[in-house]
């Protein structure tokens, strides 16, 4: 039955990313908020879910599922406690976390993992790096299936992140550039794709879903 699902699973985001411009190439996404927390929802198998105040559980950011556009949204004043939860189920509590909200902050959390091996899994990272000036690039790793990856821009840079995890940002020169994303284990390519990278501007380069079922990349404007 699970086996059958995957199937059905499968079929029906194939099409979406087809219409969407997903897929392995993926699409570049700003976010809506120049401040605040996005979520980043990796797992294809992952139930939607919600953040909540840990206070009093109300919604902060409702029904966040995988492949959604990574949409950011201010903190609430003098929130800094949250509540993971599966989306429109309070008290289905998948984790908790808590980051130094000031106004200026920018993060990101990262949603992982698998119904099997890992369950669901979080990590959050702050956006933007102030030791870089100019153009810069860091990889996010939601991608099940590789326990680390490794981005690849010829001549230029070379980025590591663990799964779950986020590299240090690089800095870039503008202009289009090829990337290259493969397994650090055995250097399997899982992505080669052109990047359009803006002066004085920094991304998040985003693999997620799971290696030979269906997975995709998306470059996030970070500020």
């Amino acid at each position: 039955m699970f086996a059958m699902l995957r199937v059905f699973l499968f079929l029906g985001l194939s099409f979406f990313f087809s219409h969407c411009g997903g897929g392995g190439g993926g699409s570049s996404s700003s976010s809506s908020s120049p401040r605040g927390l996005r979520v980043l929802h990796a797992g294809v198998e992952l139930a939607p879910v919600d953040v909540r105040l840990s206070s009093d559980l109300s919604l902060f950011m409702g029904s966040n599922s995988f492949s959604q556009s990574a949409l950011r949204t201010s903190f609430p004043e003098g929130a800094g406690s949250f509540i993971l939860t599966r989306a429109n189920t309070p008290n289905d509590v998948l984790g908790r976390f808590s980051l130094p909200v000031e106004p200026k902050e920018r993060y990101s959390l990262l949603v992982f993992g698998d119904v099997g091996s890992f369950g669901t899994q979080m990590s959050f990272f702050p956006d933007g790096s102030e030791e870089i000036s100019g153009t810069a690039l860091r990889l996010i790793h939601g991608l099940v299936g590789a326990s680390e990856l490794q981005l690849d821009i010829a001549g230029a840079m070379m980025l590591q992140a663990a799964f779950g995890g986020a590299s240090e940002y690089g800095a870039s020169a503008p202009g289009v550039h090829r990337i290259v994303i493969k397994r650090k284990t055995d250097g399997r390519e899982i992505v080669s794709r052109e990047l359009t990278l803006v002066e004085d501007t920094q991304y998040s380069f985003f693999v997620f879903g799971e290696l030979d079922y269906l997975n995709s990349s998306r470059l996030l404007i970070d500020e």
